[in-house]
């Protein structure tokens, strides 16, 4: 490896190291506090109950039936190969980076 790549990579590193970094508690925190029903119906998806879930049109899908299936009591959501937390959501539907859709003013 050249020089020049060496210290550029180094100093992709050094700010990388720099970054602060979100501490688990507080994400733990978010995906315990944040709605994910309201999170979800507040982006225009109408959910229904079905048995303890809810199901609904996924917005990122060109769906036809409902493949969006919402578990309320574990505030965790699936479908069609993609789910997850509120974070999971936000950056699957918003199209964000993990550190955006952890701002506050996208989880509200």
């Amino acid at each position: 490896m050249s020089y020049f790549c060496q210290k550029g990579l180094d100093r992709f590193f050094e700010k990388a190291v720099q970054m602060a970094r979100i501490p688990q508690h507080a994400l733990e925190k978010l995906k315990r506090d944040v709605d994910l029903v309201g999170l979800i119906t507040a982006s225009g998806v109408k959910l229904e109950k079905k048995g303890g879930n809810l199901v609904g049109l996924c917005p990122m899908h060109d769906d036809k039936e409902p493949s969006l299936v919402v578990t309320p009591s574990k505030n965790l959501w699936n479908c069609l190969g993609a789910c997850g937390t509120v974070i999971d959501w936000v950056m699957q539907s918003q199209g964000v980076s993990f550190r955006r859709a952890n701002s506050q003013g996208n989880l509200e």
